[in-house]
């Protein structure tokens, strides 16, 4: 036996909360990657194959390590295998950060992997180690529900991370037009504006869909398309549907709202995707009123 358990038979509280960090880490880093990669792939140029390693490295340094890891660990000091497998942990994480290309990501996975395998041999050994048996239990059922809440965390984490702060196009790239085009009506002279089914700004979208999270600290881009359709000083069309299941009407009526005097609604019926189709002649012939207005010909 280690001398984990008697040497700290006292702070065995805080050293259940301590391997709780090791044992919600270790997973949550697994399965926060796999959501993430098609949004870090165009970023670092990752081809299919490396990012593939980018999440197999991981989980084969943690298969392979694990066992001889954790013999180890119970030949010697649980406590300091586990501290030194944090140490390694972070070093791979913040190498993992900063890395610009595959080969240096795939790298630090591994080094991830190894200081996981550490924090997943030794973590439950010693909740096991310093608690006595009328407490056992119940300090290992909430060691495992460390593990547990990183493997459901982690990709709703990874998805939101993606979402706003690798890359808004992968997640946003059927939203974001709106943005864009109000944007080109701000900086160039335009004949009028026409925006469909456009949220009011990323982080607004995003605080809404995560509200228990500091999504607008998070959020590295904004696409502010109310504030765009605020300056822009053409006449104005808003688009958006009453049944839109992916940016909510009250975007419609806010980006509606910031608009000029020179402003018109157009409220239609159907999915994001398929508002315009199913809303027919409504949808058509709000585009005609609205091009006549700013003297272009009407659709044919």
């Amino acid at each position: 036996m280690s001398p984990t358990a008697p040497a700290l038979p006292d702070r065995r509280w805080a050293l259940l909360a301590l391997t709780c960090v090791g044992a919600f880490m270790a997973p949550l880093d697994g399965s926060i990657v796999a959501v993430a990669l098609p949004a870090m792939g165009p970023a670092l140029r990752l081809s299919y194959a490396a990012s593939l390693w980018v999440q197999a490295a991981y989980l084969l340094a943690m298969a392979v390590l694990l066992i001889p890891l954790g013999r180890l660990a119970d030949q010697g000091d649980r406590l300091r295998f586990y501290l030194a497998g944090i140490a390694i942990f972070t070093v791979g994480s913040l190498a993992a950060a900063l890395s610009v290309d595959a080969t240096t990501l795939v790298l630090s996975r591994i080094l991830q992997g190894s200081g996981g395998a550490l924090l997943s041999a030794t973590s439950t050994a010693i909740v096991t180690a310093v608690f006595p048996p009328e407490q056992r239990g119940r300090a290992v059922g909430i060691n495992v529900m460390a593990v547990y809440l990183g493997l459901s965390v982690g990709p709703p984490l990874g998805g939101l991370l993606a979402v706003l702060w690798l890359a808004p196009s992968y997640w946003a790239q059927g939203y974001w037009g709106g943005a864009v085009a109000a944007c080109l009506a701000v900086d160039h002279k335009a004949a009028g504006l026409i925006v469909e089914s456009s949220f009011t700004s990323i982080p607004d979208l995003g605080q809404e869909m995560y509200w228990f999270l500091p999504v607008r600290w998070l959020a590295r881009f904004s696409y502010p398309t109310a504030e765009y359709i605020h300056r822009a000083p053409c006449p104005v069309l808003v688009i958006h549907s009453r049944d839109d299941e992916m940016i909510p009407f009250h975007h419609g009526k806010r980006n509606f709202d910031a608009a000029g005097a020179d402003r018109q609604f157009l409220p239609i019926t159907g999915g994001h995707n398929e508002g315009w189709v199913d809303s027919g002649d409504l949808y058509t012939r709000g585009l005609e009123r609205f091009l006549v207005h700013v003297g272009l010909p009407p659709v044919e």
